[in-house]
Formats: structure tokens, sequence, C-alpha cells
């Protein structure tokens, strides 16, 4: 993970190495240690299979901690969008990086 805005709940990741596994737990981590109930987390540099794996076992994880939550996912095309999207719980979501506005911030 590259960077976390607290203010605004938005976490980058950014693909290293090819380890996914330890993006999960890093991304499991931080929804166990931290209130983020509203959450969005940019995972655009991953491929398509990477995102999926990490979208779908992180929102279990957050929708199982906050099932009135929010996490919306930031990713790099619609492709990786429709293939994930069987795999989240309703509270969570996905934009298309290059269709988001400047602001992450949730209202």
């Amino acid at each position: 993970m590259n960077h976390f805005d607290e203010q605004n709940n938005f976490l980058n990741v950014t693909a290293v190495n090819g380890k996914t596994e330890d993006v999960v737990k890093s991304i499991n981590k931080y929804i166990d240690r931290h209130e983020c109930k509203k959450m969005c987390i940019d995972i655009s540099t991953f491929n398509i299979i990477d995102a999926a794996k990490i979208s779908a076992i992180c929102s279990a994880k957050h929708f199982s901690k906050y099932p009135f939550g929010s996490l919306q996912w930031v990713v790099n095309n619609k492709e990786t969008r429709s293939i994930m999207k069987p795999f989240l719980p309703l509270t969570a979501q996905t934009t298309i990086k290059h269709a988001i506005i400047p602001n992450y911030a949730f209202s």
C-alpha cells in the first residue's frame, strides 16, 4: 500500500511483485485495526484476476465488520468491474478510475 488518506478513507494500493496475498493481508489488517465504515480502495494497478481476488476477499472482511457500511473499489476498466461484480456484497461498489471525480470523499 502506498497511500492512505484518513480524512476521506481512501486507500491507494499498487501492485508490487505480484504478491496479492500480501495485499489482502494488509487491507484486512487495516480493516481490523481502524474505523473504516465507509472506505474507498484504488486497485486499478492490478490485473483483472488479482483485482477480483483482492476485492472479493477484502469485501467479505469489510462486510463482516460493517454489514451496513460502504466500500468502493476503483478499478481500471469495465471488464474488471464486470468480473468483480458477482463476488461483491451489496454494500460494495466499483468505479472505473478514469470516470471518478477528483474528490474521493463520501457524501
